[in-house]
């Protein structure tokens, strides 16, 4: 039971890890397609 517990902090962790990465990563295109539409003017 107790290791059951910890699998799913470790999976939920492992989620939230995943969906941090996919956030950072769409709000690291944002800035870059931010940054050439300045570039452009």
């Amino acid at each position: 039971m107790r290791s059951d517990f910890f699998l799913d902090k470790l999976s939920i962790l492992s989620s939230l890890a995943r969906e941090g990465l996919r956030a950072s990563e769409t709000a690291n295109l944002h800035w870059l397609e931010f940054l050439l539409a300045n570039e452009k003017k």
